[in-house]
C-alpha cells in the first residue's frame, strides 16, 4: 500500500504525512510559496485526501492542480474539476493543445511535419492523431475561421472560458508559437461556440 492508501505503483512507499510535512517545511523556509500537484495525483479523491490530511495536521494544503485537460482529453471533468473547485484549487492544465493536434499543424491523411512531436515520437502520433481527434479539430478549425483566429488560439480560449480553469500551461517551443498562444488571451468565444467545442 502506498502513501495514497491504494495499491497503485509509485516510486516509493513514503507516507502521505511525511510528504506533507516536508512540503510544509519548504513553505516555512520560504523556498516555495504555494504547493501544487500535477500528474502524480490524477484522481480527485487523492487531492481531497491530501488536503483533508493537511487540514487535520495543520499543514500546508495543495492550492493548485495541474491535470491534463484539453478538448480531446476531458477525463478530469468527471469529478476532478469538482474536487478542485470544492478545495479552491487553481487549475492550470498541461498539454492544452493535446500534443499539437489542437494547434492545427497536423492534417488527416498527411505525414506529420518534419521535426514535430508526432514525427519524432510514435507514441504521440498513436495517442493523438486519431479519427476522433481530427473530428474535434474540424470543429475547432470552423470556429477559428469564424473568428479569424488560429486553432491553437481557439483551443486555449476554450479552456480560458471554463470557470474552474485558472490558466493553461502552454509549451511553446518558438517565439512565434508563444505569440500565437498569447493571442488567445484576447479571443472571446460566444456561448454557442463554447458549447459547440464542448460537444465536438
Amino acid at each position: 500500500m502506498n502513501r495514497w492508501g491504494d495499491h497503485t505503483p509509485v516510486e516509493d512507499d513514503t507516507p502521505l504525512e511525511e510528504y506533507l510535512r516536508t512540503l510544509t517545511g519548504f513553505v516555512e523556509e520560504g523556498r516555495v510559496h504555494y504547493l501544487g500537484t500535477s500528474t502524480m495525483v490524477p484522481e480527485a479523491w487523492k487531492v481531497a485526501r491530501a488536503n483533508e490530511r493537511a487540514r487535520q495536521l495543520g499543514l500546508e494544503p495543495f492550492t493548485v492542480a495541474q491535470p491534463r485537460y484539453n478538448l480531446v482529453n476531458r477525463a478530469v471533468e468527471h469529478g476532478y474539476l469538482n474536487a478542485a473547485s470544492a478545495y479552491d484549487l487553481g487549475v492550470c492544465p498541461w498539454s492544452p493543445l493535446a500534443g499539437g493536434i489542437l494547434s492545427g499543424k497536423y492534417r488527416r491523411g498527411e505525414d506529420p511535419p518534419a521535426g514535430s512531436r508526432a514525427a519524432v515520437e510514435p507514441e504521440v502520433a498513436g495517442a493523438y492523431l486519431t479519427d476522433e481527434n481530427y473530428e474535434t479539430l474540424a470543429d475547432v478549425r470552423a470556429v477559428a475561421d469564424d473568428l479569424g483566429a488560429t486553432p491553437a488560439q481557439v483551443s486555449l480560449a476554450w479552456l480560458r472560458h471554463r470557470d474552474v480553469v485558472t490558466a493553461p500551461v502552454v509549451g511553446a517551443r518558438t517565439v512565434d508559437q508563444l505569440e500565437e498562444n498569447l493571442g488567445a488571451a484576447d479571443l472571446s468565444l460566444s456561448d454557442k461556440q463554447v458549447h459547440r467545442l464542448a460537444d465536438a
